[in-house]
């Protein structure tokens, strides 16, 4: 019926979900052939740019991992980006929104509410 038909589009994007998630999980897992480093495990760290499932910061000891934990929590990090672009960029497309309009991701408050 039209009805299973609905509900197992539902599920396919369920398992893309559960493939992405478990993709990473594997990708993470192969991490484990380092187990020799100080002491003997790598630690996921933070999650840079969560709102856009940026990279992944591991501590390669408890020390390192703890550091690093301790500087984004304390917010003494700074971020760089680049951009690749392909392709042409019509200027006109896009308005100017100006220094205002990223007032809200400076103090903290944007980021809060996407999360």
């Amino acid at each position: 019926s039209s009805n299973d038909d609905a509900n197992d589009d539902d599920d396919d994007d369920d398992d893309d979900d559960d493939d992405e998630e478990s993709s990473l999980l594997s990708e993470i897992a192969k991490l484990s052939k380092h187990n020799d480093l100080v002491d003997n495990a790598l630690r996921p760290t933070h999650q840079l740019d969560y709102a856009t499932s940026g990279v992944l910061l591991v501590g390669r000891s408890r020390r390192a991992a703890g550091r690093a934990c301790r500087a984004f929590q304390e917010r003494t990090t700074r971020k760089a980006y680049l951009a690749a672009v392909r392709g042409t960029i019509d200027v006109g497309t896009m308005p100017r929104l100006g220094a205002d309009a990223l007032s809200g991701w400076t103090d903290g408050t944007e980021e809060r509410e996407y999360r």
